[in-house]
């Protein structure tokens, strides 16, 4: 692969029609190459609307043709109509849980996206998940010294799941959200949350997941793990039922990346308590390394709610940045995937559904990972068989651990 095709512009583009097009002068990429393609969030009045790949002539994404991608997309009913665009929504009170390990950098970046815009009926809580030593604390009190919607908690018990429903902990009315820590927020991520979550006529949501777009495509780490998480590329909404499951989806409700991802959620107070909040035998920092947002939409399913997919609700999740590490993020997602199965499996609503799921779900990841396999213009065949054959390996072993979970929190050790 030559050095110039190892990055792609991430960016946004406001789409006025009437107005003539605006050409994106991109300048070199990071590492000082030139810019080939370009992955374009197209808005409209600040609205997020869509996505589009455009080909960099001379490093410049040109506006008009940004707008005549867009527009056949529209056409083919790819992308919603401009009418359906949510400009505001009700001020429901929301508050957002973003769980860290002493990464007062990132966690401060996150801050940050969420409270740019004045909005009273939001409130933001640092949950410290690593407090010994933690610089965190501090930071943020430097960052945002005079910031009454800025919270900070520490829950010394590892785990991602433990941490955020130590956040959650007081809330009885509105929303919670939950946002990693390595992500940033669009300016329209609350409203386009809050836009939704009255449900539907029949049904009451239970969960909203948003959008999950690369924060940067700098290099071949970041390009590999955009290919194979596959973040992003749905730019209609959607709306889950139990009673309604999607037209050839034999996995439903199990089949990961369907819904969306824990980077970017948010329940009603109400639905959360329903649930019992994360099981903390689940998620990061736990022996199963994984798995807690898929379990939530599985359970939330069970419970009689929708789960809504809100494509406007967009976050930029920063992707690694070294190869060195993929191997390791492949093998936890298996483990954390893995080890929601076998919870349901075992001690699940609908074991007996489960235990049908069982060769579609087989089909389904090696479907998975041919696609993944396809031809592409990064040639990175070799790398994602490798990713491949870990994610497999965690998933072998992601049953051992959950039942290490379970110990461990029986034994009542951190």
């Amino acid at each position: 692969m030559a050095a110039s095709e190892s990055a792609i512009a991430v960016r946004r583009y406001e789409w006025s029609p009437g107005a003539p097009p605006v050409d994106i002068d991109l300048g070199l990429s990071r590492d000082g190459w030139v810019y080939r393609r370009a992955l374009v969030l197209v808005e409209r009045d600040g609205v997020p609307w869509g996505v589009v790949d455009v080909p960099v002539q001379d490093g410049v994404v040109q506006g008009h043709l940004v707008e005549s991608m867009a527009g056949a997309k529209i056409n083919a009913g790819l992308w919603p109509s401009a009418d359906s665009l949510v400009l505001d929504a009700p001020a429901i009170r929301l508050r957002v849980v973003i769980p860290t390990c002493n990464d007062a950098t990132r966690v401060v970046r996150a801050v940050a996206s969420l409270l740019r815009a004045p909005d009273p009926a939001l409130e933001v809580v640092v949950v410290e998940n690593r407090p010994r030593g933690s610089t965190v604390e501090g930071v943020l009190a430097d960052a945002f010294p005079d910031e009454s919607r800025l919270g900070y908690r520490e829950e010394p018990r590892p785990g991602i799941s433990r941490a955020r429903n130590c956040g959650a902990e007081g809330v009885t009315e509105g929303l919670i959200g939950f946002f990693d820590d390595d992500s940033v927020a669009h300016p329209h991520w609350a409203t386009a949350m809050r836009a939704v979550a009255g449900g539907d006529s029949e049904r009451p949501v239970g969960i909203m997941t948003g959008r999950i777009l690369p924060l940067g495509l700098e290099n071949h780490a970041q390009l590999l793990f955009q290919r194979f998480t596959g973040f992003g590329a749905n730019d209609l909404g959607g709306i889950y039922r139990l009673d309604r499951p999607p037209e050839g989806s034999w996995l439903f409700p199990y089949a990961p990346g369907t819904f969306g991802s824990g980077a970017s959620l948010c329940l009603p107070a109400p639905a959360f308590s329903a649930l019992g909040g994360f099981d903390h035998r689940l998620g990061t920092g736990s022996p199963a390394r994984g798995g807690e947002d898929l379990d939530m939409f599985v359970r939330v399913l069970y419970l009689g709610y929708s789960v809504r997919y809100v494509p406007q609700a967009v976050v930029w999740h920063e992707h690694p940045d070294s190869l060195g590490g993929l191997p390791r993020k492949a093998f936890a997602y298996g483990v954390g995937l893995s080890a929601m199965m076998f919870k349901h499996a075992v001690a699940g609503p609908d074991r007996a559904g489960f235990a049908r799921r069982i060769p579609a779900g087989l089909f389904r990841l090696v479907e998975l990972h041919s696609s993944k396999r396809s031809p592409g213009p990064h040639g990175f065949s070799w790398r994602l068989t490798a990713m491949e054959a870990m994610e497999l390996l965690g998933v072998l072993a992601g049953p051992v651990g959950y039942v290490r979970s379970t110990r461990r929190g029986r034994d009542g050790r951190r």
